[in-house]
């Protein structure tokens, strides 16, 4: 049977998400803010596997996406397709990921981020009743990090 998932503390989170925003500015510079447009959330998710599995999801509107996209590829954000927009999120959760997995002493493995437009209020949840969640903002945006436990299951 696998041990069951430890999620970072809200305040590891914290610390992850500032160190991932300070990577990000200081890699890709600020990205521009752009008012909200149709309230569409881009999202993204990266699981994070092996003796506490988990998975991270990052959350961040699809105005605020386009700045980062623009930032991060170096083009104009009227040049940007969505395929952009939806790998700049999918890098930030990434590096999220790294971060909680750096807090394992195990062979833990990132899976490849998974993103999409959300339009509702739901994230790629495996559990929401085991979950470690921040929101942050990030360029006029909120930026919302969950860090969702993966089902435990025998082996």
């Amino acid at each position: 049977m696998s041990a069951a998932p430890v999620l970072p503390s809200a305040d590891t989170l914290e610390a992850i998400v500032d160190d991932m925003q300070l990577a990000m500015a200081e890699t890709v510079g600020a990205p521009a803010s752009e008012p909200d447009g149709d309230g569409a959330l881009v999202e993204a998710a990266v699981d994070v596997l092996g003796e506490s599995p988990c998975r991270v999801v990052v959350r961040y509107p699809r105005s605020g996406a386009r700045g980062l996209a623009g930032a991060m590829f170096d083009r104009a954000v009227a040049d940007l397709e969505e395929s952009d927009v939806l790998d700049a999120v999918g890098e930030v959760a990434n590096i999220v990921a790294g971060g909680v997995k750096s807090l394992s002493d195990d062979a833990s493995t990132l899976g490849l981020p998974q993103a999409h437009v959300a339009t509702d209020a739901s994230p790629l949840v495996l559990d929401p009743t085991h979950a470690t969640t921040v929101g942050r903002e990030w360029n006029g945006h909120t930026l919302q990090v969950h860090v969702l436990a993966a089902a435990v299951t025998s082996a």
